[in-house]
């Protein structure tokens, strides 16, 4: 019976313990989540108040830029006046030198003109003021606009037609046409803006420059430009150093004994009304009976009959 009353003392002690235990751990656990409920409650207030103070700076910053903008667009709208006065005053200027066609001299008013509008072209709506100016501008600057293209069309004429005399420059052969007939396309490209200029304009063209004396010389070397190109592609480019090689090769596919032909030495190919490229070349050879024979024979090498003895 002791023994009994031993063991429930023992098992009542210890579940007292583990009830103590357990109501421990209960309040700890609460205690925990109550805690992690709070700090999760204190970061996203902090986050909120982050993000509220984040929006307010980025609204600050955007006005203050949206002000920056504002000052900075009436600053530009004030000198735009100062700019409309000052490009007016030129104006009388201008338009004496149109009257009396004096294109070189208008070109520092046009390039001070184009400099001061360009920085109020973002400007909406456009100064005003500056539009009216820009107005009485449009007559005296498309003026100078074909002015200079006249000025320009000498000058460009000039260069295609030295430039198509440079590539034409060396032995037929040599050229390449279809560069030389570009050149002059370009040069009479340029002859046709002079053509067509206003007898106004025309005034201005050099008097050492002669239109139809020019038209009458790239229509005469234009046409000698095409008849050589169709001759080249026909004959095909200079053989050059390769003639020997050439001739030895075509002869040695229709000779008897093909390895005894020896082209010893080609002159120069000359390019030839009738025969394109014409070589004459010292040539050794057995001919159909053995005989090793030695001959200077003359051939034609050409793109559309290859090698031909003449």
């Amino acid at each position: 019976m002791k023994n009994v009353l031993k063991v429930l003392k023992i098992t009542g002690i210890t579940l007292g313990s583990l009830l103590v235990l357990f109501i421990v751990l209960t309040i700890y656990y609460w205690r925990s989540c109550d805690r992690a409920a709070e700090e999760k409650r204190i970061a996203e207030k902090t986050a909120a108040i982050v993000a509220k103070e984040a929006k307010i700076i980025q609204e600050q910053e955007a006005q203050e830029k949206k002000e920056a903008v504002a000052l900075a667009e009436k600053q530009l709208r004030e000198k735009s006046r100062w700019d409309a006065v000052k490009l007016y005053d030129n104006l009388n200027q201008i338009e004496k030198l149109v009257s009396e066609s004096k294109c070189r001299e208008l070109k520092p008013y046009f390039v001070e003109f184009i400099l001061k509008i360009k920085p109020y072209k973002t400007l909406v709506p456009f100064p005003t003021l500056l539009a009216q100016v820009m107005q009485k501008y449009r007559p005296s600057f498309e003026w100078w606009e074909k002015c200079s293209s006249v000025f320009w069309a000498v000058k460009d004429f000039k260069s295609y037609k030295d430039q198509a005399r440079s590539l034409a420059i060396g032995k037929v052969g040599d050229v390449n046409w279809g560069s030389v007939i570009e050149s002059f396309e370009k040069a009479e490209e340029q002859l046709a803006i002079l053509t067509n200029a206003s007898s106004k304009l025309k005034k201005l063209i050099p008097k050492s420059f002669n239109i139809k004396k020019e038209k009458k010389f790239i229509k005469k070397w234009k046409k000698v430009a095409r008849k050589y190109k169709i001759i080249i592609s026909l004959c095909g480019e200079n053989p050059k150093e390769a003639t020997y090689y050439v001739v030895e090769t075509i002869l040695k596919r229709s000779a008897h004994d093909p390895s005894s032909i020896d082209v010893e030495e080609c002159s120069s190919p000359i390019l030839s009304k009738n025969n394109c490229w014409v070589t004459e070349c010292d040539v050794r050879g057995k001919n159909m009976f053995g005989a090793m024979i030695f001959a200077r024979k003359t051939y034609s090498i050409s793109n559309l009959f290859g090698l031909r003895e003449i």
